[in-house]
């Protein structure tokens, strides 16, 4: 099951300032890791919500930017390596 944003996250994602909002229900894994991190790190995926989905950063789920691939940044990123050993 693929994380997706939820109307919750959206709105305290605009009451947090963002710059960007993704849309109620987009694929989390399409987002950077940096987009990730700043959510995380302003709380708009609670600690219980981490834990439930194995308790990694969300910045891991992210499959865009550098990973593993042709090295243009196209690779699929931590996702794919996570759900290979299952943490995700």
């Amino acid at each position: 099951m693929k994380a997706r944003i939820t109307r919750q996250h959206a709105l305290k994602a605009v009451l947090m300032g963002a710059c960007f909002v993704p849309p109620v229900g987009a694929d989390v894994s399409k987002l950077s890791t940096k987009h990730l991190a700043w959510a995380e790190d302003k709380g708009i995926v609670s600690a219980e919500e981490i834990a439930q989905s194995g308790g990694l950063p969300l910045w891991v789920r992210s499959s865009a930017g550098y990973g593993y691939g042709d090295g243009d940044g196209d690779g699929d990123g931590y996702e794919e390596a996570f759900q290979k050993l299952k943490l995700i």
